[in-house]
């Protein structure tokens, strides 16, 4: 082999565009250049076929390729602008314009300036941001300035280098693909001012690139004694990390369950398992059809505090020879962030860890045997395809470099870009952090040490970051723009999206998900307009839609959780629900909000979501009507403050969430709250209503409760008036009910709970899962007791009637109660309705004044418990309201009884007149089917009940 230009023998360079011409160095291969320029072009369209039928690409036409952007530009956007934004399709406008302004469609200066002021007017009509919280501090996306400046490129390898290094376990890659081998800095056992010079230049902060540093005595105990038959002498019984693959492969690489956020099938290079060195050194040689790789930390460290693993006193030793000092000064020069940790590799002959790439500065030690290192930098990131950032194999290459085929077309770019590093005992390897590096071990047994840096903030921290950004940056930037769309849209749909917007493949025709997606599109190229296009170029292209290609998911169906689809029909979900659908669930939702609507589509059975959905759009309706909005124009009574009623959208979402882990849970466990018998009731109620498992009621009394104070502390109240409840053997996933769901069934919203059209639907809904709490015998025997007197087939009319006092007014939706005369006046309308004139009338309260009024008024017609407690209401001299529930008086288990016998009374009723109260919503509940009318419905003109000024109105459950 003899130089191209001088006819040296044996030259040490060679041409890295076609590999075909070797050269003395650079000055002899400008003088040859006007000779060997044809022959170079020539070698541009014939390269690769001495390997059948592959190709490769070189030169111009390889970097073409490689900077390809897999987008669909309009041929005449500034048309297609016009037509979609007369047939109102602006969402669709905006992005066919800011693409084509992306993709500098012709180089009119003209046509640039009209696409930039049609965009800029459909950004103001149909603009859209995430919500502030979503533009998370470690994101580069939303950080990026107007007019950034044009990016730093980081310089390309020599045109020419010293030729690959070839031994005897021949390379496990392509030969084509590797074009230089990587500089060599001779540290000749000390750190003085040339040396750091010549490494300036490599660990520049911006622009960083490998180089192999030879004789730097950074850990040379470990290079002079760190063989496998030492380590296992000293390296003890503890467990260490190691991976096994087949031993035909002997292919390795690391992969991460917990970051499979995209559900996609486990996929393993290798599979992960732990054991004693001892056992590492038998398997291996065993020769049990798999090869084993031990790569495990040796060393971490966290603030300030350094961890070792379980060494012997002698590997303990070694490890404080290691000069942290000249570390310490390497990384300065590179800016490096803290040290993370050591890791130990220990391999065997011909094993490889594929292609992949870090977001760690690496300091690589090579301690015994040799390496060779296939290097490409950060430009390469398109041609190889690395996995999405929600897959277990997160930054491993999609492309096999030991076998390249048309399934990734840019990989043809790949030749001649690999930089390889042959590292031989006692060489330092700097790796720059997002460098992607294909690793075989070539001897018979090989032991490196590596140190892991965090990046220091230059390049990947917005806050930190120098803008423009260098290619480093940039590919974690087009990371940044995976989580965003799996944050926006879910993990799962991070490939369609990607090839929606890039490839034109079909998007969701839902509307809500459909607008979505526009509108995040949209906000993406908006932000890439702010980069140089050549950069914006590179991230687009780092999101080539083939890394989604082929990827299997772990379920058939699509998981609503992890991103919405049209087969979860969202639209037909909200159908109807306009307060909804403009307040909380829209296109334009905070990603919490699309994501806890995936997590119930998928968790919770959907009539019981649509259940709660609406009954969620009535409690809007009502905060709609009775808020002061600033409009101007009352339609309604103003109850509700503006600041509360702006938290209902933030709680019910939470509520969603609540609901969810109840669907899931095993065991479901509710707990007394301190609050009234029915509400406590309502809260088991609504409990199982949405478990999935029968749930188990604690309504033991403690001596914390005030309002809930019957019967003796220790006392199991709830089976003192309920049969048990049979419970499922499951104890896990557990979940604590402490409060009702339902805002209807919650403090100033449930006297709408039985009023209404959809009244009755909510009744039926409850009444099945009120079959599970049946009262005790002795209960429905003193229920019987009062109904003797009752003829069959006699119309009964109930009336539910609490005492008048500040507790019980400021639960009413009104915030004031109806005087008894209303109450006698509702119940008249019914007698005449529902009898012949000789009416039944059942009274349940606890109003000493109201009994004698209905006594009077209905005589021996009228059916009441009169061995109840009761009182006269008001307030008592400490102004606190005076009632029999509720309040610090001890009362007993027959307490109880008799309140719930009231509401199963009611609930035999033919008809009942009721206000806003719990013991109504239960007896409606018990009862679907009877007609239950509103006080203030049926006597409209009543006069109201007393005013209690100095006390606050009810606070919303928000």
């Amino acid at each position: 082999m003899r130089c191209a230009s001088c006819g040296r023998e044996d030259p040490p360079a060679r041409c890295s565009r076609c590999l075909s011409a070797w050269f003395c160095g650079p000055e002899c291969q400008r003088a040859a250049w006007r000779e060997h320029r044809p022959l170079c072009k020539l070698s541009d369209s014939k390269a690769g076929q001495a390997e059948g039928e592959r190709s490769f690409l070189w030169g111009e036409a390889s970097d073409t390729l490689l900077h390809a952007v897999p987008w669909k530009v309009s041929e005449k956007p500034l048309e297609r602008v016009e037509a979609l934004t007369r047939s109102q399709q602006h969402l669709d406008a905006l992005g066919v314009a800011l693409t084509a302004r992306l993709a500098r469609f012709g180089d009119e200066e003209a046509s640039d300036a009209a696409l930039r002021q049609a965009a800029e007017a459909l950004w103001k009509r149909c603009q859209w941001e995430p919500h502030p919280k979503e533009k998370h501090d470690y994101s580069l996306l939303h950080a990026i300035p107007e007019g950034c400046a044009e990016v730093i490129h980081q310089d390309p390898p020599p045109t020419s280098s010293l030729p690959p290094q070839t031994g005897p376990v021949p390379p496990r890659y392509e030969p084509q693909l590797c074009g230089s081998s990587c500089p060599v800095v001779d540290a000749k056992g000390g750190f003085g001012p040339e040396v750091r010079r010549q490494l300036a230049a490599y660990f520049n902060p911006k622009a960083p690139r490998p180089c192999i540093i030879k004789n730097f005595p950074i850990f040379q105990q470990a290079v002079e004694k760190w063989d496998v038959a030492y380590l296992a002498q000293h390296m003890g019984d503890q467990l260490y990390h190691t991976f096994a693959s087949s031993q035909e492969e002997r292919r390795f690489a690391y992969a991460f369950d917990c970051r499979n956020e995209g559900g996609y099938e486990p996929a393993r290079i290798a599979e992960a398992c732990k054991m004693t060195f001892k056992d590492f050194v038998a398997k291996q040689k065993a020769q049990d059809g798999m090869a084993y790789y031990l790569q495990t930390p040796v060393l971490r460290y966290e603030d300030n505090v350094i961890t070792s693993a379980k060494f012997d006193e002698a590997l303990e030793a070694d490890l404080h020879t290691m000069d942290r000092t000249l570390v310490n000064q390497l990384a300065a020069i590179g800016k490096f962030g803290p040290l993370s940790r050591n890791q130990l590799f220990v391999s065997f002959r011909d094993f490889l860890t594929a292609v992949h790439y870090d977001q760690q500065h690496n300091l690589y030690l090579q301690l015994r045997g040799t390496k060779r290192f296939l290097l490409f930098d950060v430009a390469c990131a398109p041609a190889l395809y690395p996995y999405p950032v929600h897959h277990s194999l997160d930054r491993k290459a999609r492309v096999d470099l030991e076998h390249l085929d048309a399934t990734w077309p840019k990989a043809q770019a790949l030749a001649g870009r690999g930089v390889e590093a042959n590292l031989e005992p006692g060489d330092l390897l700097f790796l720059p952090m997002s460098w992607f590096h294909h690793v075989h071990s070539l001897a018979e047994e090989n032991v490196s040490l590596n140190f892991w840096f965090y990046d220091s903030g230059f390049l990947f921290e917005p806050s930190k970051v120098e803008w423009p950004l260098t290619q480093i940056s940039l590919l974690e930037l087009s990371r940044h723009v995976e989580y965003f769309v799996a944050e926006q849209l879910g993990p799962a749909a991070v490939g369609a999206f990607v090839g929606w917007w890039l490839n034109g493949q079909m998007g969701p025709g839902d509307p809500v998900l459909g607008e979505r997606w526009r509108l995040v599109r949209n906000y993406l190229l908006r932000q890439l307009l702010r980069l140089p296009r050549t950069a914006a170029r590179f991230v687009v292209a780092a999101l080539d839609p083939r890394r989604w290609q082929g990827l299997a998911r772990q379920s058939a169906s699509p998981q609503a959780s992890l991103g919405l689809t049209d087969e979860h029909k969202v639209s037909e979900l909200l159908n109807d629900l306009k307060e909804l659908s403009l307040g909380v669930f829209h296109s334009r939702m905070p990603a919490w909000a699309y994501r806890s609507l995936g997590r119930a589509i998928q968790t919770m059975q959907r009539h019981k979501l649509r259940f709660f959905l609406e009954c969620a759009e009535e409690v809007l309706c009502l905060l709609r009507d009775h808020t002061n909005w600033g409009s101007g124009v009352a339609t309604a009574p103003e109850l509700f403050a503006v600041s509360e009623a702006r938290k209902a959208p933030a709680a019910l979402l939470r509520t969603l969430h609540e609901l969810c882990d109840l669907a899931e849970a095993r065991y479901v466990r509710v707990t007394v709250v301190d609050n009234g018998l029915f509400a406590n009731w309502l809260q088991v109620l609504d409990a199982a209503y949405f478990a999935e498992v029968p749930v188990d009621v604690d309504w033991v009394r403690t001596q914390q409760q005030r309002e809930f104070n019957y019967g003796r502390v220790g006392e199991d109240v709830f089976h003192g008036l309920f049969e048990r409840i049979p419970l499922s053997d499951a104890t896990q996933p557990r979940f604590d009910v402490t409060h009702r769901f339902n805002f209807l069934l919650v403090n100033v919203f449930r006297g709408h709970f039985l009023r209404g059209p959809q009244a009755p639907r909510r009744r039926l809904a409850y009444a099945a899962a009120a079959k599970s709490l049946r009262p005790r015998a002795e209960v429905l025997a003193q229920r019987d007791r009062l109904l003797a007197r009752r003829k069959e087939a006699e119309p009964l009319i109930g009336v539910h009637k609490r005492v008048d006092n500040p507790g019980t007014a400021r639960m009413q939706l009104e915030q004031r109660m109806l005087s008894t005369q209303a109450y006698l006046q509702a119940a008249r309308k019914l007698v005449e309705e529902y009898s012949d004139g000789r009416p039944l009338v059942l009274l349940a309260s606890d109003d000493e004044a109201a009994v004698e009024t209905f006594r009077q008024a209905f005589q021996d017609r009228l059916i009441f418990a009169g061995d109840v407690k009761r009182c006269q209401g008001g307030v008592n001299e400490q102004k606190l309201p005076l009632e029999v529930h509720g309040q610090q008086t001890a009362l007993a288990l027959s307490d109880a009884r008799d309140c719930l016998v009231d509401a199963l009374l009611l609930s035999s009723c033919d008809a009942m007149v009721h206000a806003d109260s719990n013991v109504t919503i239960a007896a409606g509940i018990m009862n679907p089917y009877m007609p239950a009318f509103h006080v203030r419905d049926l006597a409209p003109s009543a006069p109201e009940a007393g005013e209690w000024q100095g006390y606050k109105p009810c606070r919303l459950p928000f």
